[in-house]
């Protein structure tokens, strides 16, 4: 599947440039979500644009079919209203950082990363699509990074629990420093305050 990284900012990704990979074998449970036999994203994953994905690239990608439940609308005949569904081939998938379950997302899938990959092999990590934010599109398919996640003992040991539902809605979004405890409600606040001189002569806060 392939999958673009959304406000990704570290060193290497100051602004946050979208950034992609391509990752087979996720639990399926993981990204999906079966009812009434159709298949859902499971939040916070959301359809990647197919205007986001040139041509160029769609080698690397494995097409999919997802529902999507519309909203309701009133059926002239009953008089009830429903919700209809509409199905849609996605390219890809997208991940935002920048929203808490997508942050914690994005650290579970490191988790099954460190434990997938031999130690003797740098671990992939996602390739932003263009330099910097002026220039346009120039990944090639070739650079985006591929993993195999051969091994369901590396994902279970990686994530011993149940990954939890996060279909609660408008829940506030709180990034935590590890050091001072301070609290951020974006990605970018919490990357820019640990880089922060002060900060790195914080002293961990007492339990």
């Amino acid at each position: 599947m392939l999958i673009r990284i959304v406000s990704h900012f570290y060193r290497g990704n100051k602004h946050g440039i979208d950034e992609l990979i391509r990752i087979d074998g996720l639990p399926y449970d993981m990204l999906f979500i079966r009812r009434n036999g159709k298949t859902y994203l499971r939040p916070p994953w959301e359809r990647d644009a197919d205007v986001n994905i040139p041509k160029h690239i769609r080698g690397a990608c494995t097409p999919m079919e997802i529902s999507e439940d519309l909203p309701k609308e009133k059926n002239e005949v009953t008089g009830q209203w429903q919700a209809p569904t509409d199905t849609y081939t996605v390219l890809g998938v997208k991940l935002n950082l920048d929203i808490q379950p997508g942050y914690e997302m994005w650290q579970r899938i490191q988790r099954i990363l460190e434990h997938s990959v031999p130690r003797d092999m740098k671990i992939p990590v996602p390739k932003p699509v263009a330099p910097d934010q002026k220039v346009p599109f120039s990944l090639e398919e070739s650079d985006i990074p591929v993993v195999v996640i051969a091994s369901q003992e590396a994902v279970k040991a990686a994530i011993p629990e149940p990954v939890a539902s996060v279909e609660t809605p408008n829940a506030p979004n709180v990034f935590k420093c590890g050091v001072c405890k301070r609290e951020f409600d974006k990605q970018r606040g919490l990357w820019m305050h640990e880089r922060n001189k002060r900060h790195k002569n914080t002293e961990p806060v007492a339990a």
